[in-house]
């Protein structure tokens, strides 16, 4: 087995779709009632967007995105496919994401996730990200939890 590796990769290709299904199913089983923000392969392939995914032997198992605004960027889309889980994968993608954004003078990063999201809030906040209200073109949910931090 190979260590995992993460490159800028387009979202828009057959093992990241099956990737996206496993996350859309888990979101729906965690949110029932149908509010959440999954980003469309078309807005994570806009201009403004860089994916990232995290291979192991050929296949994805990981992936995050970063959309850059003016004076700030978000992160979107971190997944970690099951049974890649409790691996640090979540880590290196966050890890990835924000060297970029230092790398390019962003100095604040924010992201919105699942107040259901306990293993992804957790790496957040031991990372240093500290909770917020909404932003961009979120509203106030009440299953939602926003947060950012300061590069």
């Amino acid at each position: 087995m190979t260590e995992p590796t993460i490159a800028i990769e387009s979202p828009d290709q057959p093992d990241v779709k099956t990737m996206f299904e496993e996350a859309r199913a888990l979101y729906i089983n965690n949110y029932p009632d149908g509010r959440n923000r999954l980003p469309t392969i078309a807005e994570l392939s806009q201009p403004d967007t860089l994916f990232w995914v995290v291979r192991e032997n050929g296949r994805a198992i990981g992936c995050g995105a970063l959309t850059r605004h003016d004076g700030w960027a978000e992160i979107k889309r971190m997944y970690v496919v099951v049974d890649s889980r409790r691996r640090n994968i979540g880590a290196l993608i966050l890890d990835t994401i924000e060297d970029y954004a230092e790398k390019t003078n962003i100095p604040v990063v924010r992201l919105e996730t699942g107040e259901r999201q306990s293993a992804a809030i957790s790496l957040y906040r031991s990372r240093g990200y500290k909770s917020r209200g909404p932003f961009g073109d979120y509203a106030d949910a009440d299953n939602c939890l926003f947060m950012e931090k300061q590069l």
